[in-house]
C-alpha cells in the first residue's frame, strides 16, 4: 500500500518546537525553585549549628568566668576576712562581717580585696570552634546606684540626686556625645519619678515580687535599660561607640547601675555588734535580696517577707527580690551613724546613709570617684592623686628574703601578651592616709568619704565577645601590635555577638555561691573597659 504524503499547514510549522521549549522551561523553573530551596535550607540548618557552636562557646566561657569569681571569694574567704570580696549576709539576719568593727582595718583586709589584680578583671581571649571570644568582667560596685534616690532621709537623697546628676555630667566630657548638666539633671528626675510614681505612669510592667501592694507607686527598676523609654534618654546613651573625632564614648551603664549590693536597713539603729542588720540584697534585679519591702518614702522593715539569701528565684533574667532595692536603699536614713560597718565596708570609719551601698576604691572610675562629693567639698584633684596612687607600680619589699627560681612567681601576661606591672592597689581604706591631701581634709570629711568606700564586691557583670570571621584576610586574629588588633575588630569583618550575664557572688551556709541575676542577655554594642588613662587609639 502506498502512502500519501501529508502535508503540514503553512499556519503550524514549529508548535511542537515551542511546546518543547516551554515545558523545557517550566522543568529548569522546578528544577531551580528545588535548588534554591535546597540551598536555603543548607543555609539554615549551617546557621542554626554555627549560632549552637557560639552560644554553647559563650555558655562555657561564661562558666569559666562563674568559677573564677568563685575561685577568688573563696581564696579571700579562707585567708580570714571574714566575707569574700563583699560577701552577702550569712543567713538568719546576721550581719556582714566584711569590714569588723568600724574604723578598723579588718583582719588581713590584703587578701579580701578586689582590685584589676585579680584573676576575673584581666580580659582574656580564647577560641573554641573557629570562635574568638573576649571575656571580662566589671564589678557593679564600681559605678553608682541610681536606687540611692530612695533613701529616707531627706538631706541624703539630695546628695544622691546631685551625685547622680554629677556622674551623668561628667561620664562623656571630652566627647562629641557629651551630656551636659541641664540634660544630666532630667534624667536624674525621670528616674526618680518613674521608681516613685508608678502607679501614675503609663508604661505597662508585669507584676514582680518587689512589688508593695499596699505602695504601689514604688517602681523598681530591673535594669538601667529600663530607663530608655523615658525622655530625655536616647538609645546611644547605652552604647559604646567612637565619635566623629575617633573618641571613644562609653554606655552610661559603665557608671551608674540598679544592681550593686544594697543593705536593708529598719527603722531602728543597727545594734554595734551588727547583728540586727538584715541580710544584703543583691539588688533591685535578681531574687537574691532580702529584707521587707518598703514604700517610695523608704519605710524598710528589715526580715519581713524575706526571700532566702540562696536566691531561689534567681535564675531566670530579670525577677526581683522581695526588697533588694526598696528595702536597701530605703534603709540608708536609719543606719547612718549606727555603729554598724556597712556592708562591704572595709574598716570604712562609719555606717554610710545611703543604705549599704558603697564604691569599691580600686575599680571605680575617675568619673565616679569625682562625682562623690560636690567639688567644693573635696577638690577633684585629691581624686586625681588617689587614681595616680593606683597607677603606680608595686614597689617590692626591701627586707623581704630573696625568692629562689622554684618559688618565684611567674610572670603574669595579659590578653595580647604582653607582661602585666603589677599596680598599687588599696588593700584596705586605711592605706588613704598616704595619699598626699587626705589628711589635709576634715576629720568630718575623710570619715565621709571612707563611710561611701569599699575595697570589695560583690555583683559582677560578665561580659563575652564573640566573633566569627568572615574576612579572608583575618588581621583581628593575627597577633602583635594590640592597636591594630582593636582597629581590626571595629572595622567589622566579623560576625560580632555580645552576652552580658550578671552575677551576685555572696555565702551561704558557709559556702561560697554565684547567684545569676540576669543569666544571659545579648547586648547591641561592644562594651570597652573605662581606663584611667586611655590609650590614643584614633
Amino acid at each position: 500500500m502506498r502512502l500519501r504524503p501529508t502535508h503540514v499547514h503553512p499556519g503550524r510549522q514549529g508548535a511542537a518546537l515551542l511546546m518543547a521549549v516551554m515545558i523545557l522551561i517550566v522543568l529548569a523553573a522546578i528544577v531551580f525553585q528545588l535548588h534554591v530551596a535546597t540551598l536555603t535550607e543548607a543555609r539554615v540548618g549551617r546557621n542554626d549549628v554555627a549560632i549552637s557552636t557560639q552560644e554553647l562557646a559563650i555558655e562555657s566561657a561564661l562558666l569559666e568566668m562563674n568559677d573564677k569569681l568563685k575561685t577568688d571569694g573563696e581564696s579571700a574567704d579562707s585567708a580570714g576576712s571574714g566575707g569574700a570580696g563583699g560577701a552577702g549576709a550569712a543567713p538568719g539576719g546576721a550581719a556582714p562581717a566584711a569590714g569588723g568593727a568600724p574604723g578598723a582595718g579588718g583582719a588581713d583586709q590584703s587578701s579580701a580585696c578586689d582590685s584589676h589584680r585579680d584573676e576575673w578583671s584581666q580580659p582574656a581571649r580564647t577560641e573554641i570552634n573557629d570562635i574568638r571570644m573576649r571575656i571580662f568582667a566589671q564589678d557593679e560596685d564600681s559605678k553608682v546606684n541610681v536606687l540611692t534616690l530612695l533613701v529616707r532621709d531627706e538631706k541624703a537623697a539630695k546628695e544622691a540626686f546631685e551625685r547622680v546628676v554629677r556622674v551623668l555630667d561628667r561620664c562623656r566630657e571630652g566627647t562629641t556625645a557629651d551630656i551636659d548638666s541641664r540634660t544630666a539633671e532630667e534624667m536624674t528626675k525621670a528616674m526618680l519619678e518613674y521608681m516613685t510614681k508608678g502607679k501614675q505612669s503609663e508604661l505597662p510592667r508585669a507584676v514582680q515580687i518587689s512589688d508593695d501592694p499596699g505602695q504601689q507607686d514604688l517602681r523598681l527598676p530591673r535594669s538601667l535599660r529600663e530607663f530608655q523609654v523615658l525622655k530625655p534618654f536616647e538609645p546611644n546613651m547605652f552604647r559604646d561607640f567612637r565619635d566623629e573625632r575617633g573618641v571613644m564614648v562609653h554606655s552610661i551603664e559603665s557608671y551608674v547601675t540598679t544592681w550593686s549590693a544594697l543593705e536593708t536597713a529598719g527603722d531602728k539603729p543597727p545594734s554595734a555588734s551588727g547583728a540586727s542588720a538584715a541580710p544584703a540584697s543583691a539588688s533591685s534585679n535578681g531574687g537574691a535580696g532580702t529584707g521587707g519591702a518598703s514604700d517610695s518614702k523608704g519605710s524598710g522593715t528589715p526580715g519581713g517577707s524575706s526571700t532566702s539569701p540562696s536566691g531561689s528565684g534567681s535564675s531566670g533574667a530579670g525577677t526581683q527580690p522581695s526588697a533588694g532595692g526598696a528595702g536597701g536603699a530605703a534603709g540608708g536614713g536609719s543606719g547612718a551613724g549606727g555603729g554598724s560597718t556597712p556592708s562591704g565596708g572595709s574598716g570604712s570609719g562609719s555606717a554610710t546613709d545611703t543604705g549599704g551601698w558603697q564604691v569599691n576604691l580600686n575599680t571605680a572610675t575617675p568619673a565616679v570617684l569625682k562625682s562623690l562629693f560636690d567639688d567644693r567639698e573635696v577638690n577633684p584633684r585629691f581624686w586625681d592623686k588617689v587614681i595616680e596612687y593606683r597607677n603606680l607600680e608595686e614597689e617590692k619589699d626591701p627586707n623581704a628574703a630573696p625568692a629562689d627560681d622554684q618559688s618565684q612567681a611567674e610572670p603574669v601576661y595579659d590578653e595580647y601578651g604582653r607582661e602585666v606591672v603589677q599596680r598599687r592597689i588599696f588593700e584596705n581604706l586605711q592605706e588613704l592616709d598616704e595619699v598626699d591631701g587626705f589628711k589635709d581634709l576634715s576629720s568630718e570629711v575623710q570619715t565621709r568619704i571612707k563611710s561611701m568606700l569599699t575595697v570589695q564586691s560583690r555583683v559582677f557583670s560578665v561580659i563575652v565577645v564573640a566573633r566569627r570571621a568572615t574576612a579572608a584576610d583575618d588581621q583581628a586574629s593575627m597577633g602583635g601590635d594590640p592597636q591594630a588588633m582593636r582597629l581590626a575588630e571595629e572595622r567589622g569583618d566579623s560576625l560580632v555577638r555580645v552576652v552580658r550575664s550578671v552575677v551576685w557572688r555572696h555565702k551561704v551556709d558557709d559556702e561560697m555561691q554565684i547567684t545569676p541575676l540576669v543569666r544571659w542577655e545579648t547586648l547591641d554594642s561592644v562594651p570597652f573597659e573605662v581606663l584611667d588613662y586611655p590609650e590614643d587609639t584614633h
